[in-house]
């Protein structure tokens, strides 16, 4: 699901504050360092264990540091949103942050098959 012209065009409104999964948390950790990762401000997220992050330190200029394969759940299947219910998982278009939705609407069944592989993989 990756379409870097439209994102370099947009600036990255969505790096802002991607929600990190523990284990993804820890890879940033790794990655950039303990210090690094605080100045990303994290916080808990309503998903329990997982951390909202701000000012992404893996977002430059020219685009994300991670490859495609190693950035975290949120950031392969944005522009749409996972959100944990009660009744399992909900996928939604986060039409109010991405100015490109229309253009990434179409590529719904990509992403969950990505949130369903993710969930497998468990």
């Amino acid at each position: 699901m990756e379409l870097t012209e439209f994102c370099k065009k947009c600036g990255g409104k969505c790096c802002l504050h991607p929600h990190l999964q523990p284990h993804e948390y820890q890879k940033f950790i790794g990655r950039f360092g303990e210090v690094a990762v605080q100045k990303m401000n994290p916080t808990p997220s309503p998903m329990a264990g997982w951390m909202i992050i701000t000012n992404c330190c893996a977002v430059t200029p020219t685009g994300c540091t991670f490859t495609y394969e190693d950035r975290p759940l949120v950031c392969k299947i944005y522009p749409f949103e996972t959100t944990r219910t009660d009744k399992g998982w909900k996928l939604t278009l986060d039409v109010a942050t991405c100015p490109y939705w229309m253009v990434f609407g179409h590529l719904y069944d990509e992403a969950a098959e990505t949130l369903i592989k993710y969930l497998v993989q468990k």
